[in-house]
């Protein structure tokens, strides 16, 4: 019987078309209504480069994918299944993808010879999967999430919105979005949103009046925001502190952690070369998030300090004397009894202040909602969290996604979104610096209790700054005893002045007559005097590190000095209101 080649069916078509005769054919001959596909066929007799563009030309939309540098396929929960040679060669067949090879009846006979089937062998395959004329025609998946998350959209007019990622294969994105079953409403209004959060996160103890609960937020958008940052964008450290265990502050990381992946795997911190090793794996995981749970002491690390700052990570692959190099977006959860972090990782970190004066047991009884691991990882749970935090984005982003006017150096990207979204749904400032005394960077709590106290003595107003001498500022230290390691403490400091009176400054009357200095005015004098080596290091520290910064004090900002403020005088200044307001939106 002879064969119909695809030249003859094609020349069929064409006349059958001049003559008004219907083949039941498509143009392109494949078969309409009952009849049986035409399969694509792939002539075997040709390169091996050849087969391999016509093979992944017609599996272009097969649900064949390049991820993470290897060939899959996705299964129906949406995890990759590895494609090899073995596999493809019978997986293919479902795709009516034909390979062939042409026979001629004898080496004289001229013609394109008789098509017969030909099995795909192995070493062909093996080939076939590794070349380039394969692989460009398949679509790459990036990432593989387990919901859907917002991304950005551009208008014809150049503006951005969000929108949120369809489940499955996303083109525009190269995001694949497994349905594992946890699917969340996007009409929540802006209203009911802030009553769900306000109210599931309300019975934890925080250490101040929204602050913290801002800073809370702010960690949970930042994990479902993850895909509308830029590649090399980074994200300040979150720090869950609390003055007791039992608080919540493993929960509260967990409640960031669990509406995405449904679970909270923690990182065991250390201050050693393992640490380096685990984030090395970390990265190489391309891991979406770090978290180290329960820290304690001083935690003073390089490695955790580039981990945070660094766009890239570099390191050795495991077992291997190789090298590798890769995007670092991993957002860092850190939590801790009174753990006290180092001057770096306080400048880079945000806390979540917890701070109770009850055992965890006598509390329990007011809970409302007992949140733990079971309740987060329910699939309704997890969908009502993620719609509550798709009505924030979503209303940040119909008036504008403007941005944050005032950046975080090393996390500008983030700052430009994350603090916009909460300040805009209502809630505290996340930005502000917490006024806690047990946690955190030691000299920066110690810097914001001394502003506190300046606030106290001198009471500056708006727009009359009060100059206060450097010796004011140590007198102060001294009175509220902070900067030991700097300033040494008024009774050292009287045995000084006691062994040269003269070093004492006399204090006259109305009538210019000196008079005697009681003990009460040496111990004055003594908390404001400062040998040459302290008045240095002292006034070295306030220039170089707080110089022009401002600070919240009982919810209002102030200034420390300016950009000209001379070694000797910081002056400290009230800002304004609407000052404030513009700072905080």
């Amino acid at each position: 019987m002879p064969v119909v080649t695809d030249e003859i069916l094609a020349k069929l078509i064409t006349a059958a078309k001049a003559t008004g005769v219907d083949l039941g054919l498509a143009p392109d001959g494949s078969a309409i209504g009952d009849m049986a596909p035409v399969i694509a066929a792939v002539n075997l007799n040709r390169a091996t480069s050849e087969i391999a563009h016509e093979t992944g030309l017609n599996l272009k939309d097969s649900g064949l994918y390049v991820y993470a540098g290897r060939l899959v396929t996705v299964d129906d929960d949406g995890s990759p299944l590895d494609m090899d040679d073995l596999r493809f060669r019978t997986w293919v067949d479902q795709f009516q993808l034909n390979y062939y090879k042409r026979r001629k009846k004898s080496e004289e006979d001229e013609g394109p010879g008789i098509p017969i089937k030909a099995t795909l062998k192995a070493d062909v395959a093996k080939v076939l999967l590794r070349s380039d004329e394969f692989l460009c025609h398949l679509p790459v998946i990036k990432r593989i999430l387990p919901v859907r998350l917002p991304v950005w959209e551009v208008d014809e007019d150049g503006s951005r919105k969000t929108r949120l990622l369809p489940f499955g294969y996303d083109q525009e994105t190269q995001i694949y979005t497994r349905n594992t079953g946890v699917e969340y409403l996007e009409i929540w209004t802006l209203d009911a949103a802030v009553t769900y959060l306000r109210d599931m996160l309300k019975d934890f103890p925080y250490g101040d009046e929204g602050r913290s609960l801002a800073v809370q937020v702010s960690a949970m958008l930042t994990m479902y925001c993850q895909l509308l940052f830029a590649e090399r964008d980074r994200f300040p450290l979150i720090y869950f502190n609390a003055n007791q265990p039992g608080s919540g502050k493993s929960r509260l990381a967990e409640i960031v952690i669990y509406p995405i992946y449904g679970t909270a795997d923690a990182l065991t911190y250390s201050d050693n070369d393992e640490f380096v090793k685990k984030l090395d794996t970390w990265s190489q995981a391309g891991v979406a998030y770090t978290f180290l749970d329960d820290v304690s002491g001083l935690v003073k690390n390089n490695d955790l300090n580039r981990w945070i700052t660094m766009p890239t990570w570099s390191g050795r692959v495991m077992h291997k004397q190789t090298m590798f190099t890769g995007m670092n977006q991993t957002i860092t959860l850190l939590t801790g009894n009174q753990a006290t972090l180092s001057e770096d990782l306080t400048r880079r970190s945000l806390m979540v202040d917890l701070w109770s004066a009850e055992l965890p047991g006598d509390r329990q009884s007011r809970i409302s909602q007992v949140i733990d691991t079971e309740w987060l990882a329910n699939a309704k749970n997890r969908g009502d969290i993620l719609a509550a935090l798709c009505a924030l984005v979503s209303n940040w982003s119909t008036q504008g996604a403007r941005n944050y006017d005032k950046l975080i150096p090393s996390f500008e990207g983030w700052s430009r979104i994350i603090p916009s979204i909460v300040t805009m749904a209502g809630f505290d400032c996340p930005l502000q610096a917490p006024n806690v005394q047990d946690a955190g960077g030691k000299q920066e709590v110690e810097f914001l209790r001394l502003i506190t106290a300046a606030v106290g003595e001198f009471s500056p107003e708006i727009g009359k700054p009060v100059d206060i001498l450097l010796t004011e500022w140590c007198r102060l230290a001294r009175k509220i005893g902070v900067f030991h390691n700097i300033l040494s403490d008024v009774a050292t400091t009287r045995e000084v002045l006691d062994s040269s009176p003269k070093l004492y400054k006399p204090i006259r009357n109305s009538e210019g007559n000196e008079m005697t200095l009681t003990e009460s005015d040496k111990d004055y004098q003594a908390a404001a005097y400062m040998t040459k080596s302290e008045s240095t290091k002292f006034g070295n520290l306030l220039n170089k590190f707080y110089r022009g910064q401002e600070r919240w004090v009982s919810k209002r900002k102030y200034r420390f000095a300016s950009r000209e403020a001379r070694h000797s005088t910081f002056a400290l200044e009230l800002l304004p209101d609407e000052w404030v307001e513009k700072d905080q939106f």
